[in-house]
């Protein structure tokens, strides 16, 4: 479960506290069985654990519950990795200098490439508030620094 959250979601360093404090109180009340809880998830977690605790449908309802615990802590992933073709064409006509982002020459139009100013795999979505024009050469060179 957790391998796939990484997939989709992000775990802000920042957030760690406040979803371990979550995940503990959690525990305690399915430690209690449930029993003092008003919360729907608890009862339905307690009760998916003591009965049947290898049945599928069981696991699947367990991994459903704890999944929900964890997502409001999580920032979803940008899924789309690279700029298209339409927003290559507006960020160059929008961009007043075309001056590479790394070695501060002029870009010329059959050299350019538009970049991420934060790197797609450390978080930064693919949108033109985060693009930067970039050498071709430049850009493949520095990687996600």
């Amino acid at each position: 479960m957790v391998n796939q959250l990484l997939k989709e979601y992000q775990f802000p360093a920042e957030r760690y506290d406040e979803l371990r404090n979550s995940l503990n109180s959690f525990l305690n009340e399915v430690e209690q069985k449930g029993n003092s809880s008003k919360q729907s998830a608890v009862k339905e977690y307690t009760e998916a654990s003591v009965a049947h605790t290898t049945n599928q449908s069981q696991r699947k309802k367990r991994v459903a519950i704890v999944r929900q615990l964890l997502i409001p802590f999580l920032i979803a992933k940008d899924i789309r990795r690279g700029f298209n073709e339409e927003e290559r064409r507006i960020f160059w006509n929008i961009s007043p200098q075309k001056n590479c982002a790394i070695c501060g020459k002029e870009v010329k139009w059959g050299d350019y490439e538009i970049d991420h100013k934060k790197a797609h795999s450390k978080g930064g979505k693919t949108e033109l508030v985060n693009a930067q024009i970039t050498h071709k050469t430049c850009n493949a060179s520095k990687g996600a620094n």
